[in-house]
């Protein structure tokens, strides 16, 4: 599955691709890979940049995963001064049936807080891939 963002305030303004595959071994556990540096990677892989453990399900008709990445304030913002340490949780939603990902993220604190308020979200638009791309 390819999917596509785009978004004149995000990502530099650039559009964002990313390429997914879906895995149902007959040994294991069902598995969401991503394409990175040419080799597909299991998309739930440990970061250095994880506050925790990513979580992942993935049945036949879709997945979700959730990661939970830490992150500092370079310069005060929001009534936080600089330095501050949070987390970013972000959720993916990916619906293989109707060929979509839905990224949801919030902010928390080191402890679970949630701070900043609501949600903010992405809608991409994906498409099967075909051998002759």
């Amino acid at each position: 599955m390819i999917c596509t963002f785009y978004d004149k305030d995000r990502y530099e303004g650039k559009s964002e691709t990313e390429y997914l595959k879906y895995s149902n071994p007959l040994i294991g556990r069902k598995q969401i890979y991503d394409r990175v540096d040419g080799k597909w990677k299991k998309w739930c892989r440990p970061s250095e940049h994880d506050h925790k453990p990513c979580e992942l399900t993935v049945s036949d008709k879709g997945a979700v995963g959730t990661f939970y990445v830490k992150d500092t304030l370079k310069k005060p913002e929001l009534g936080k001064p600089a330095g501050f340490k949070y987390v970013v949780v972000f959720n993916f939603t990916f619906d293989f049936e109707f060929l979509k990902k839905r990224v949801d993220y919030y902010f928390e604190t080191l402890s679970g807080r949630r701070i900043w308020g609501d949600k903010i979200w992405e809608r991409w638009s994906c498409k099967l891939h075909s051998k002759e791309e």
